[in-house]
């Protein structure tokens, strides 16, 4: 298949000001690169990153306009002339955003990139922030793309950023395959940290009040459901595990009263606590360390995926071991009706909401 040509613009997204998104537009560049690809950009799911920038709850992180989104899929449409790896028609996730050179890179650690353009977009391009993913089209280094599942829908293999992340987790949490895996909250990242612990391995429970959430985390069929507002969550998982408690608890809800139950939660000795999201307004975890000593617990932090992670999770989705379709809403809106997505997306108790990235007007 030929290459298709450049188009003069391409259409984005942005976050202009707190709670107010638009379409813009900006020229872009005449000619690909030797190893640069073009993509035709599908879908971008909104994480709870994104609608929380929206909402300007992330106030360290509150840059006017941000034109992000990172949990994109999207086909080939053109390649330079030095691509090996992919060709026209291919469907592609986002693989790394890291230059591929430093010495970070370099080890795998693509989320330490040391060069300041692979950082999120820090300093503004034609007077925007970010790395403009909810785009029509959009150029790429191949060494940032990976090969996706053509036969499912877009929307789902664009779930493969958060099953990165929780892959990145299970990795560094460490736990034997069988461990009891508590998860806490059963949102999108709450589904796709037990879809992605369930397929590792590991015996997964699940603890949530909302019925909606609750009725989501049954569906799956695997999962053992903890109602936390009829009974208590601590005393349920100790029933469940012969009074020991739990080998492991992510809690997916960054709240400080659920980082005190996690700790309730782990057995007396060498339990784990992964702290997996970030909270805002920024949480506190009230810890003894003589008590972790003694113990012998273990408290970890995670953040994103490197490639390693990225790579294992694109054979989960596209091998269909993983199913995000339980952490998904079901809802598609247009690129040009941008604000009504972040509207959705922040209601209280959806699951992700996506972005149709060629739907640029009604025609």
């Amino acid at each position: 298949m030929e290459n298709m040509k450049i188009p003069e613009v391409h259409y984005f997204g942005a976050i202009m000001a707190p709670e107010v998104a638009e379409m813009h537009s900006e020229p872009m560049q005449e000619t690909l690169g030797p190893r640069e690809v073009l993509v035709k950009m599908l879908i971008c799911n909104i994480c709870t990153n994104d609608y929380q920038t929206w909402q300007a709850k992330r106030t360290s992180k509150n840059k006017f306009p941000m034109a992000s989104g990172h949990e994109w899929v999207g086909d080939v449409v053109a390649v330079g002339e030095d691509v090996k790896l992919f060709q026209v028609g291919d469907r592609v996730g986002q693989c790394s955003a890291g230059c591929g050179e430093c010495i970070m890179c370099r080890m795998g650690h693509t989320e330490q990139c040391m060069m300041p353009k692979n950082k999120g977009g820090w300093a503004p391009v034609n007077g925007f922030y970010g790395l403009r993913c909810f785009s029509d089209y959009k150029v790429f280094r191949q060494n940032q793309l990976i090969k996706m599942n053509k036969d499912m829908p877009p929307q789902l293999t664009a779930f493969l950023e958060p099953v990165s992340t929780a892959v990145a987790g299970a990795r560094k949490l460490n736990a034997p395959k069988g461990d009891t895996v508590v998860i806490i909250g059963a949102g999108s990242m709450g589904i796709v940290n037990a879809l992605v612990y369930h397929a590792l391995g590991y015996r997964v429970i699940i603890t949530e009040l909302t019925e909606k959430k609750l009725a989501r985390a049954r569906s799956m069929g695997w999962a053992e459901v903890i109602d936390s507002k009829a009974v208590d969550p601590v005393q349920a998982v100790k029933d469940l595990t012969d009074g020991i408690g739990a080998d492991a608890v992510v809690p997916c809800v960054g709240l400080s009263s659920v980082y005190a139950q996690a700790q309730q939660m782990i057995k007396k000795h060498d339990g784990k606590i992964l702290l997996f999201p970030a909270g805002y307004p920024e949480p506190t975890m009230d810890v003894d360390p003589n008590e972790i000593h003694y113990n012998r617990a273990e408290i970890i932090g995670t953040y994103g995926g490197e490639v390693e992670d990225i790579a294992l999770a694109a054979k989960l989705i596209n091998s269909g071991v993983v199913d995000p379709s339980f952490a998904w809403e079901g809802e598609t809106f247009p690129l040009y009706q941008i604000q009504d997505a972040y509207v959705r997306a922040a209601t209280p108790d959806m699951y992700r909401i996506s972005v149709d990235l060629q739907k640029v007007s009604e025609d």
